[in-house]
Order: structure tokens, then sequence, then C-alpha cells
């Protein structure tokens, strides 16, 4: 299932933040497409189960400030691609 997150910043981006934006969120494992507007008022993000903890973290990374995240998923969706779970991974080695 693909989702959108979209991101609003305070000001517009300067050329540099739009670099660094656009390094921060295409760097996201999950991330399929970075749009950033041509006023620089706004980010979209397509990918999969991508949460909007991760991307407010990795632009805070980043050092680029947003003033709002939202999703195209409902709150309790959210909640659970973010959760990565508290087991250990199981696995069984080749050839067994």
């Amino acid at each position: 299932m693909t989702m959108l997150v979209t991101i609003a910043f305070a000001k517009p981006l300067s050329r540099d933040g739009r670099v660094l934006t656009q390094l921060a969120l295409a760097g996201l494992a999950k991330a399929k497409a970075v749009w950033i507007a041509p006023n620089g008022w706004n980010a979209t993000v397509a990918g999969e189960a991508l949460g909007t903890k991760s991307v407010r973290a990795a632009l805070e990374a980043e050092g680029v400030v947003c003033s709002r995240v939202d999703t195209t998923l409902t709150p309790d969706e959210d909640a659970r691609c973010e959760d990565t779970g508290e087991a250990a991974e199981r696995f069984r080695p080749a050839g067994r």
C-alpha cells in the first residue's frame, strides 16, 4: 500500500534547504518518490509504510525544520507502521 506524507514548512526552503530535504527524504528506506513544491513551502513523499515520526526524524537529523507533517493514513495505521516489534528475529539456517 503506497501512501503520501505531506510536509509543510514555516518559511520557503532555500536552495540548500531543498537539497537537504530531498536527500533526507530520499534516504528513507521505504520512500519511492519525493516532490518539493516550486514555491518551497511544502514537500510530498510517496512510499510504503512511511510513518510521520520517521519522516520528521529524518528531516530533523538534517537540520530541516518543518511546521506540519500529515499522512493519508489514519492515526492508528500511522502508529502501526512505526511499530518495529519487540520480538527477536527468527530464522532458520540454510540447509536445515
